[in-house]
C-alpha cells in the first residue's frame, strides 16, 4: 500500500470532509429493468467522509391518510403536541442515559459511529441493554467493503471486495467514506452489530494508534466468523423523514428511539464550539454524519454568531463522533444546529433494532449496498427453498421485510404460496390464506411485517413470497459505484447478480422472471426478504435398538428413531467405524425402515466378518456434514448381553449364539 506523510492537521481534516458523490441509481421508468452498473471512478478524486446517497436529499413527504385510521409506529395520537424542548435537562440527560461519546479519530468513519450510535440508543430504549453497551463500528466499516455470502446462500453473485494492494489512498476504505444506505443494506441483511469486544475499534485508532497499527489491520483483515456468527441485534426497519417537513415525526423518533441520524457540512474549522453550520446555501454536499439526540424550539437565534444568525429560534441538539476530550475540534461531543441550517440533508434516519426478535433465518436475495426504484410494476414475488438442517424438523415463516425508500403511504398486500410445484412459477404452490396480510407503510423505509399467521415450511421445500403495491414501490438492489486506480486497476469491487432466478415480475396473466425484462444489462433483485423460525427437534435422533444377523454375512443393526428433517436429507447417513478401519457409510434412504409398536424405525446394517467380532463397532449420524451422538457396541457385548438372559430367548438361539 502507497502511504502518504501523517500530519494531524490533514486527518483532522480528512474526517470531517467529503466529496459528494453518486451512487444510487436513477429511477426506473415502466418497462425497464434496473440500470446497469455505473463505471468505477478514478478513486483519488473520493477524500474520506460522508459519501452522498439520493436517498439524503428529495425524502418523500409523509402526510397521514385521512382515509385510514391515524396510526404511527411510536404510539402517539393524531392530534397529540410534543414538547418544546427534550430532553428536559438538555446534554446532562443523555450523558446519564446514554454511553459516552466516541472518537472516531484519526479516520473517516463518521459514518459507522452515527449508525452505530443509532443501534446503541434504540437498544437502551428498548431496556435490551444499559449505558455500557459498546458495539463495533470498525466491523460495520470492514464489511461494508469486504462481504460475504450470507448463511443460507442467498446473496450468491453480490459481493464488494476492497483491494489494499492496488489502493493509492492512506488506509483505503477508513478514508472512503461511507452512508447511512450502506449501515442499513449491510446490517439489514443480519451483518452485524456485534459487541465492541469482539472488534474493537482499537485494532486501528485509540490514544495511541500508529499508522503501523491501522496497515496491520488493513493487511489482515477479519476472519469470516464475525461477518454473520456474532450479531448482537438484528436492523427490523429502517425509517427515512423528511427533517424539514415532517419535523414533528423527526421528534417522536428520538423520543422512541433515542437519535436520528443526519448529513450535513461541518466547515466551520477553527471555532471552539459550532452553533450553526456552514452558511452554504447550496444543497447536494457531502459531509459529516452526526446524531439528533434532543431540540429546543426556543434556543434563541441570538445565540448564533454574525453572519450566519438564523432568521428564528429553534435548534436540535447534535452529538458528535469526536470524543469528549477538549481542543478546537473535540470540545464539539453536543451542540446545537439551527433549524434553519442551510446544508443541513433532508433525511433523518430512523434505525430500529431488536436484540430478539425471535427470527432464526434471513431468506434474501438483496446482498448490495444499494437500491434503484422501479416504476413499472405493481405485483412482484421472490422465491426462496428452506434447507435442511440437522435437529431442525421445520420452519416457521413470520414475517417479511418490504424496501420501499421512494415514497409514503404505501398499501400492500403479502401472500404466501408453499409446496412450488414449479420454482419459476410463484404461485404454482398453495396459497395460505390465513397468512395473507395487508397494511399500509407510512415513511420511506424498509418494513418488517408480521404476518397474519405464521406458515409452517417443511425442509426443502421451495416457497414465494408474493407482493402486491397499490402503486410500484419495490426497490431492486443495485450496485454502488467502484474504484480503480490510475493505472485502470480495481480497487474496490461492488457487483450484485442478476440472474439467481429468484424474483419475479407479474406481467399480462402471468409472472415472468425479473431477467426477462425488456432492458438489457439488468442488474440486481426484488428487495423482498422472509424471517423464520426454526422448529427444534429435542433429539435429533435416538437409538431404539440393536441387532445381530447371522446369515451369509454378519451383521450389526443399529434401529434409530429418526425426525423429518433427517428422513428427507438425502445427504444424512449412518457412519460406521469398526477400530481404525476406513469408515463405512449407509445413507439415509438405504436404510430399512421397520415398524415396531405402530412407529416406523430405521435399520442401518455395518457388515463384519469373523474376526471382528470382539472388535468395539461406533456409529453417528452425519448430517449435512455435522455428527450426531456416537453410539459403540460389538457383537461380543451383544452376545454375552443375550446370554445372560438365556431363559428368555429360544434354544436354538442360545445354541447358535454359542
Amino acid at each position: 500500500m502507497k502511504t502518504k506523510k501523517f500530519l494531524s492537521l490533514v486527518l483532522s481534516v480528512a474526517m470531517i470532509l467529503g466529496v459528494a458523490v453518486p451512487v444510487a441509481a436513477e429511477p426506473v421508468s415502466a418497462g425497464q429493468g434496473v440500470e446497469a452498473e455505473q463505471q468505477p471512478i478514478v478513486e483519488n478524486s473520493i477524500t474520506s467522509g460522508y459519501i452522498l446517497s439520493d436517498l439524503d436529499y428529495n425524502t418523500p413527504v409523509y402526510e397521514p391518510d385521512e382515509a385510514v385510521p391515524y396510526s404511527d409506529d411510536w404510539g402517539y395520537s393524531a392530534d397529540e403536541t410534543i414538547e418544546n424542548r427534550y430532553p428536559a435537562n438538555g446534554v446532562s440527560d443523555i450523558k446519564a442515559k446514554y454511553p459516552s461519546v466516541r472518537n472516531q479519530n484519526p479516520l473517516g468513519t463518521c459514518w459507522t459511529f452515527s449508525s452505530i450510535g443509532l443501534a446503541e440508543f434504540d437498544l437502551i430504549n428498548d431496556g435490551a441493554f444499559d449505558k455500557n453497551i459498546d458495539l463495533s463500528e470498525l466491523h460495520l466499516a470492514y464489511y461494508a467493503y469486504n462481504s460475504l455470502l450470507d448463511p443460507l446462500g442467498g446473496t450468491e453473485g453480490d459481493y464488494a471486495k476492497y483491494y489494499m494492494n492496488n489502493t493509492s489512498v492512506q488506509y483505503g476504505y477508513l478514508n472512503r467514506g461511507g452512508n447511512y444506505l450502506m449501515a442499513a443494506r449491510r446490517m439489514g441483511q443480519w451483518c452485524g452489530p456485534v459487541s465492541e469486544s469482539d472488534v474493537p475499534y482499537s485494532k486501528v485508532a485509540s490514544n495511541g494508534y500508529t499508522a503501523s497499527t491501522i496497515d496491520t489491520f488493513l493487511n489482515t483483515g477479519l476472519s469470516d466468523e464475525y461477518a454473520y456468527l456474532k450479531d448482537k441485534a438484528h436492523l427490523e426497519n429502517t425509517y427515512m423523514i423528511n427533517i424539514k417537513e415532517n419535523a414533528s415525526d423527526v421528534k417522536k423518533a428520538i423520543k422512541k428511539y433515542g437519535a436520528v441520524g443526519i448529513m450535513y457540512s461541518h466547515n466551520d474549522t477553527g471555532y471552539h464550539y459550532i452553533n450553526n453550520s456552514y452558511n452554504d446555501k447550496t444543497n447536494n454536499r457531502a459531509g459529516h454524519a452526526v446524531m439528533v439526540v434532543g431540540w429546543d424550539d426556543n434556543y434563541s437565534k441570538d445565540n448564533f454568531r454574525d453572519g450566519v444568525k438564523p432568521e428564528k429560534d429553534g435548534a436540535w441538539l447534535i452529538r458528535n463522533s469526536w470524543g469528549d476530550g477538549t481542543g478546537s475540534y473535540y470540545n464539539q461531543s453536543y451542540f446545537w444546529m439551527s433549524y434553519e441550517t442551510f446544508s443541513l440533508s433532508d433525511t433523518a434516519w430512523v434505525f430500529d433494532f431488536s436484540a430478539n426478535d425471535g427470527y432464526d433465518n434471513n431468506y434474501q436475495v438483496d446482498g448490495g449496498l444499494n437500491v434503484a426504484h422501479q416504476s413499472g410494476y405493481r405485483k412482484l414475488a421472490n422465491v426462496f427453498t428452506t434447507q435442511t438442517k440437522q435437529g431442525v424438523s421445520s420452519e416457521d415463516l413470520k414475517a417479511v421485510s418490504l424496501s420501499i425508500t421512494s415514497k409514503t403511504n404505501v398499501n400492500y398486500t403479502i401472500e404466501i404460496y408453499t409446496d412450488l410445484k414449479d420454482k419459476t412459477k410463484p404461485t404454482s404452490g398453495t396459497k395460505q390464506e390465513t397468512a395473507t396480510t395487508t397494511g399500509q407503510t407510512t415513511y420511506a423505509g424498509v418494513y418488517t411485517i408480521p404476518l397474519k399467521a405464521a406458515v409452517n415450511l417443511k425442509p426443502g421445500t421451495s416457497y414465494s413470497v408474493v407482493v402486491t403495491t397499490d402503486t410500484p414501490a419495490i426497490d431492486i438492489e443495485a450496485a454502488m459505484t467502484g474504484d480503480v486506480n490510475y493505472n485502470n486497476e480495481m480497487v474496490w469491487e461492488n457487483h450484485v447478480s442478476s440472474d439467481n432466478t429468484a424474483s419475479y415480475y407479474f406481467y399480462g396473466t402471468g409472472l415472468a422472471y425479473s431477467r426477462n425484462w425488456n432492458y438489457q444489462n439488468v442488474y440486481g433483485n426484488f428487495c423482498i426478504k422472509a424471517f423464520t423460525a426454526n422448529n427444534v427437534e429435542k433429539d435429533s435422533e435416538k437409538l431404539v435398538g440393536r441387532s445381530l444377523t447371522l446369515k451369509d454375512n454378519i451383521d450389526m443393526n443399529y434401529y434409530m428413531e429418526l425426525p423429518e428433517s433427517i428422513k428427507s436429507n438425502s445427504n444424512a447417513y449412518m457412519e460406521f467405524t469398526v477400530n481404525n478401519s476406513q469408515p463405512y457409510k449407509v445413507s439415509v434412504n438405504d436404510a430399512i425402515p421397520v415398524e415396531k409398536n405402530g412407529k416406523v424405525i430405521y435399520k442401518f446394517a455395518c457388515p463384519l466378518n469373523a474376526a471382528q467380532m470382539s472388535d468395539t463397532v461406533k456409529a453417528k449420524m452425519v448430517v449435512d456434514g455435522n455428527s450426531g451422538n456416537e453410539y459403540t457396541y460389538s457383537v461380543k457385548e451383544y452376545a454375552t448381553e443375550l446370554l445372560s438372559k438365556s431363559n428368555e430367548y429360544p434354544e436354538e438361539t442360545i445354541k447358535l449364539v454359542k
